[in-house]
């Protein structure tokens, strides 16, 4: 019975953790809608660095590059590129895309923007020394 019982919580616990655990580290394909509300395409790429993530995006020809911190199951960006600057945020949607939403500065709308990780990328993991964070209530 302890053994039963140990094993129900065990899996309960990696229920509960999982979705808390995934977090966006590696390359994955854009698409998204610009402020001009035109469809774009392009690549990001997410590196965990101590507490902290770099992150860059590849637009067509345009770059951006920002600091992101990951908590409650969210990534929070700061970028810049292209002579703007903006915030966005992304959670982990049920389909394992990393859907987004995010504004320049001086601009009144936010505009939305998807993660898909690249076939054959390294699964998400979880912060390198850090204890699951609890799953956000809805």
């Amino acid at each position: 019975m302890t053994r039963l019982f140990s094993a129900f919580a065990f899996a309960l616990l990696l229920f509960v953790a999982a979705p808390a655990l995934a977090q966006p580290v590696g390359t994955f394909d854009v698409q998204g809608i610009d402020d001009g509300g035109d469809p774009y395409t392009g690549t990001v790429t997410v590196t965990q660095t101590g507490q902290t993530y770099r992150v860059e995006w590849q637009v067509e020809d345009q770059t951006f590059r920002g600091v992101g911190i990951f908590a409650e199951g969210a990534l929070s960006v700061g970028f810049t590129g292209e002579g703007v600057t903006g915030v966005a945020i992304y959670r982990l949607g049920p389909n394992g895309v990393w859907q987004g939403t995010w504004a320049f500065v001086d601009q009144d709308e936010t505009h939305t923007e998807n993660w898909t990780a690249r076939t054959g990328a390294a699964p998400a993991q979880p912060p390198a020394g850090q204890a699951p964070a609890p799953a956000p209530s809805k």
